[in-house]
């Protein structure tokens, strides 16, 4: 409401927070403070200033951010403080501006804007306003701020519109008809849904510290889950409670996983989750990248191969046709797109001067072209959703709550990524294993997950104790290991009900390295004085690329041991 303007008693005890030209410079102090309230349902009241109270002021604030800076300057913890303070003044908001027309304001927030053009002087709850214009029959109350409900159903039952974070609400009454917000603006329907205040469990069978992080109630969540403890049930059991147990729409939805592998393994355990023939969004990050440029685009690009990358970096630079130094550009634009580095200060190495400008020229020939390669289709989708706040709206409305698979292994593009698509809500369920990062070289960290709390304010961990799958030998070698990770969450793992008591082959876990020329020689040699120790089943020979695996299997084969056949002849191809 305007500064100076009566407050309505059911809110003349809740703290007032000023809201001016100094908050709009600098948002992030009012954001926080406003979130937190929201996040906690707690009341407060937003005193603006005479230029924001009167007619098209606060709309014009808070204009939709556009942003067409080089990623690179902008890092993946960029915020759009304006669309922030857009969203936690309109998620829940009763606009009682007493100003005659404040209420006609045409742009800015679709939360703060009237929509049917009266005169209005009375206080506005946005989410029944719209919901009156969608549904005959509907009738809202003259007075929001109130304590009465917002509208009355055709039926004369009484409605309330949630608009604080999407979660159980165990002091509701039960009977009282309640929607969420997101239904009446982002999924267009007035369905009243008991399960929204009060959902029942989950049916799958989970352990309490699983089902613990699959019913997490609202907000930002971090699920810590080390291997072998359940991470994709937790995954598929969080999407599959989110719409049957709790009435989320599922085109609201989007799990993100980790390859196309994990996606296709989460869309076989849900196929049971679908309304009306409606599911959720199972993708990869860059999937969902592509998806975003082609809708952007009005089509789908064509997505070049790495021999197509190496043929037109040469044309550009012919430098480049050395494969050496190919293999420089393509780690250096890799840098650059994914982990968000300088293009000058890897220049700087001395390897590659004219990054900078090669950097400008490759893009530049991608965009005439139409064309994306694997890199750009993140890098773009960012680029893209920055710059088109109706791009970032559109697709946004498909994220509003959104699953992410191995969070640790996001570079900072895709931290910005999701970011973007989780939007001022912040509904993010990431989960992760902070000792399993592997994409390093790409600009990935564990601090991801590490300082989740901290990019997401109130986030709830979770964490996943229990190793499902390793004997205890196996479980204590890791635990000590990862011990000496420095940049880490501090953990306990312990090995599965399956495996306690049991009694073990090996007192402890023999890791031995073969490096020796002849590898599968070697290999063979040091599995047949393993297996003299151990037995057979107590023997795994690992490798870092599945294809080198092939030697050795043959090998071992030809020499008598029963091996798991884990690679056939598919990869001579």
């Amino acid at each position: 409401m305007g500064a100076g303007t009566p407050v309505p008693a059911r809110w003349v005890d809740a703290p007032r927070v000023a809201f001016g030209s100094a908050q709009l410079e600098r948002p992030a102090q009012v954001v926080e403070r406003l979130r937190e309230h929201w996040r906690t349902r707690q009341p407060v009241v937003v005193e603006l200033d005479v230029s924001l109270a009167r007619p098209g002021g606060l709309a014009a604030a808070l204009r939709p951010a556009c942003d067409t800076r080089p990623l690179w300057s902008l890092g993946p913890a960029h915020r759009l403080w304006r669309d922030e303070l857009a969203f936690l003044l309109g998620a829940n908001l009763v606009d009682a501006r007493d100003v005659r027309g404040a209420h006609r304001e045409r742009g800015g927030h679709d939360a703060l804007r009237e929509r049917t053009g009266d005169e209005v002087t009375s206080p506005i709850w946005w989410p029944a306003r719209t919901a009156a214009r969608a549904w005959a029959g509907l009738r809202v109350t003259s007075d929001p701020a109130g304590d009465g409900p917002d509208g009355w159903l055709a039926d004369g039952r009484p409605l309330y519109i949630d608009g604080g974070p999407r979660g159980p609400i165990p002091s509701w009454p039960i009977g009282v008809a309640l929607v969420h917000r997101e239904d009446v603006e982002r999924a267009g329907r007035l369905v009243p849904d008991p399960r929204l205040a009060h959902p029942p469990a989950p049916s799958e069978q989970l352990s309490d510290e699983q089902l613990a992080a699959v019913v997490h109630p609202a907000g930002p969540a971090r699920v810590l889950a080390p291997a072998g403890a359940g991470k994709t049930r937790v995954l598929a059991a969080r999407l599959r409670h989110l719409v049957l147990d709790r009435g989320v729409p599922p085109e609201l939805i989007t799990a993100l996983a980790y390859n196309t592998r994990a996606a296709a393994e989460l869309i076989e355990r849900t196929r049971d989750v679908h309304v009306a023939g409606r599911r959720p969004q199972v993708r990869t990050v860059h999937a969902l990248g592509l998806a975003i440029c082609a809708s952007a685009l009005g089509r789908s690009p064509r997505i070049l191969t790495e021999h197509d990358v190496r043929q037109v970096l040469a044309r550009l630079d012919g430098s480049l046709r050395d494969p050496a130094r190919a293999d420089l550009a393509i780690g250096a634009l890799t840098e650059v797109r994914l982990a968000l580095r300088d293009p000058a200060e890897i220049a700087a190495r001395g390897d590659l001067p004219d990054l900078p400008a090669l950097v400008v020229r490759y893009r530049t020939w991608l965009e005439q072209h139409g064309h994306l390669d694997f890199d750009e289709q993140v890098h773009r989708a960012v680029a893209l959703l920055l710059a088109d706040p109706v791009l970032r709206a559109r697709v946004g409305r498909t994220t509003t709550h959104l699953l992410v698979d191995e969070a640790q292994d996001l570079t900072p593009a895709c931290v910005l990524l999701v970011r973007l698509l989780a939007g001022p809500a912040q509904q993010v369920f990431a989960v992760g294993d902070d000792d399993q990062t592997i994409y390093g070289y790409a600009g990935a960290s564990p601090r991801v997950l590490v300082d989740l709390p901290d990019a997401y304010r109130g986030t709830a961990s979770y964490p996943l104790t229990v190793n499902h799958r390793c004997p205890p030998a196996v479980v204590r070698a890791v635990t000590a290991l990862l011990a000496h990770n420095t940049v880490r969450v501090a953990k306990t793992i312990v090995p599965g009900r399956d495996h306690t008591g049991a009694p073990e082959q090996a007192p402890e876990l023999d890791v031995v390295g073969v490096d020796e020329e002849g590898t599968a020689r070697a290999v063979v040699t040091r599995v047949r004085e393993a297996i003299a120790r151990h037995g057979t089943g107590g023997v795994a020979v690992l490798a870092r690329v599945r294809a080198t695996l092939l030697a050795p299997q043959v090998a071992l084969a030809a020499t008598g041991v029963p091996v798991h056949r884990v690679v056939g002849t598919e990869v001579l191809q």
